[in-house]
This record gives structure tokens, sequence and C-alpha cells, in this order.
């Protein structure tokens, strides 16, 4: 076939047409389908409108494309969390460089497809024991500093409260830490949103 093909063509021939010609990316490392990409989305969405059984081998589920997320029926549940910070970030150039604090607003958000027996995603107060209490214990009122701050042997003398890690501080990176200590502990997050003042937020999503 010398032209690009329709969706007629896509129906037809499924994963026999060449990966090339196809509605379709091509995912590198291992040459299939990705499953994902708006192409593969679309792909999806033709076998469906002509009711034909999609054949096509993907390197993801196709239920994570965008074609069949929409019809998955998922729930979110969202929870918002205040705390105090201290931190600076090296090699910046502007005023963040030097030792500084925020008020910081945290939304964390967990999904699911279905409802627990009680009709829940997770209950607010699970999240709060777990996400709260964390924060509070970890990060609340104290120095975020990434770990070679050579501010660090200084504060420590001084016996104030430090948590470290291993980037700079920044509202995104402690976005990600928020979000990986919630994944450890099991719960569903999907999202965290990090305001480090009203005007500034940074966003970590689950990867994929």
């Amino acid at each position: 076939m010398g032209e690009e093909p329709n969706k007629i063509d896509v129906m037809r021939l499924g994963r026999d047409l060449p990966l090339g010609l196809t509605f379709s990316c091509i995912a590198p490392a291992a040459g299939l389908h990705c499953g994902r990409c708006n192409k593969c989305a679309e792909r999806m969405e033709a076998f469906r409108a002509a009711s034909i059984e999609d054949p096509t081998e993907y390197v993801n589920r196709p239920d994570y494309g965008i074609a069949s997320r929409k019809d998955t029926k998922m729930f979110q549940v969202s929870r918002e969390f205040n705390f105090c910070y201290g931190h600076r970030l090296m090699d910046h150039q502007g005023k963040c460089k030097h030792l500084h604090g925020h008020n910081a607003r945290v939304i964390a958000t967990f999904e699911a497809a279905d409802l627990d027996s009680q009709g829940m995603v997770l209950d607010f107060n699970k999240i709060k024991q777990i996400v709260n209490r964390w924060i509070e214990e970890k990060l609340d009122h104290r120095m975020i500093l990434r770990r070679d701050d050579p501010a660090i042997e200084a504060l420590e003398k001084l016996g104030e409260p430090l948590y470290l890690i291993d980037g700079n501080p920044t509202a995104e990176n402690i976005a990600r830490v928020i979000f990986e200590k919630a994944a450890e502990a099991g719960l569903p997050v999907v999202e965290v949103r990090f305001w480090e003042t009203p005007n500034c937020h940074a966003t970590y999503r689950a990867p994929g």
C-alpha cells in the first residue's frame, strides 16, 4: 500500500498492516504500538466504532489510552494540607539562594476505578492519618535542604530540625517527595499539587 491508510484500512487490516503505515506510533524498544498516544487512541476508537475486536498488540494496556480512558468511570478524592517550612535553592541566582520560609499548601488526589464496601475511594481520615502525620513529623517547621548544602552543619549545631533531599528543595521536588511517601504507604495517589505561595504551585503526577 503506497499511501497513508484511512480508518477503514486500520479496522480491516489491524496489526497486519505495517506499523509505519498505521494510525499509531511505534514504541522503539519493542517495535509495538505504544497504546497511549493520540494515534493509538484513534486506532482503538476506529475498531470500537466498527464493533470489531482490536487485535493490536500494545506495549501498554489500551485502558491507559486516551480513547478507552474516557469509557472508564473513575472516582477521585482529594485532601488539602498546610504546613510551614524553610529552604534555599543551591546554585540559584536570585533571592531564593538565601535561607527563607514559606506557608505551604498541598492537595493530594487519589483515584480508584471502583468504590470500597463503604462507598469510598479512600477514607479521608486514613489520608489524614498517613499523609498529614508524615508531613507534620518530617516537613512541618523544618528546613528542607539539598543533602550537600554547606549550611547543614551549622544548622545541626544550632539544633535546627532538617529534612534533606537529593535535589534542590523546589516546589516540584517537594511535591514529588510527598507523592512518593503516599505511594510507599500503599495509597492510590495520582497527583500532588504543592503551593509555596498563593500564586505559585507545582504538580507531580503518577508516571505514565
